[in-house]
């Protein structure tokens, strides 16, 4: 488990000290409870805007080798910054995101292949989010329950296949602060976990 001594490190350096403590307050309850009021934020529902960890309705996904393509919900990898309309480039910014999968049916499949007991051990571990490639929602917004996003099974899209006037109609959540922040937290550390064990100029591995 990660200590607050830990995540104190990982603080973004804007917030303010109280707004720190604040924030050192809610990941107290959350490693204590994982209470799922922490998690989301109805202030932005009605924005235009699509922001990072945002889930969405109906974008079309593909799981490759299968060319089957289909809509679900998914939720957004994009800095919010990087896919909003005002910020003009000399390139059109792409949305990148993953589906959102029913824990209670990813559950019911692997329980036909694995015991109960390995299965209870990996839903804690979801729970608690000590699995670097999944990230877990607990139920609320409009998911309809207990969810979770597969890190390593990112795609992209356009940034124009969403209509900004329509967002408002097609999220299902927004995360809170906190939320965003775990979630940031998470991405960071499946992309880009620096201490990967690997000595690539000696060639040396573990």
């Amino acid at each position: 488990m990660i200590s607050i001594e830990e995540i104190r490190e990982y603080l973004p350096s804007f917030l303010s000290q109280g707004s720190e403590q604040a924030f050192l307050d809610e990941i107290r309850q959350f490693l204590a409870k994982n209470s799922k009021q922490l998690f989301y934020s109805s202030k932005l529902s009605k924005e235009p805007i699509l922001f990072q960890g945002d889930g969405l309705e109906g974008l079309l996904v593909i799981n490759l080798p299968d060319v089957k393509i289909r809509p679900a919900p998914v939720m957004l990898f994009s800095n919010t910054c990087d896919v909003h309309p005002d910020n003009k480039r000399l390139f059109n910014s792409c949305l990148t995101y993953a589906p959102i999968f029913s824990l209670e049916k990813y559950l019911y499949t692997l329980r036909k292949e694995h015991n109960e007991d390995r299965v209870r051990g990996h839903e804690r571990d979801i729970r608690q989010q000590l699995i670097t490639q999944i990230f877990f929602l607990p139920d609320g917004g409009r998911l309809g329950g207990d969810c979770l996003v597969f890190l390593d099974r990112a795609m992209s899209a356009s940034s124009s296949v969403v209509d900004r006037n329509k967002v408002p109609d097609i999220r299902l959540f927004t995360l809170s602060d906190f939320g965003a922040w775990l979630f940031v937290l998470k991405l960071s550390i499946h992309f880009c976990r620096i201490r990967d064990r690997v000595d690539r100029v000696a060639g040396v591995i573990g």
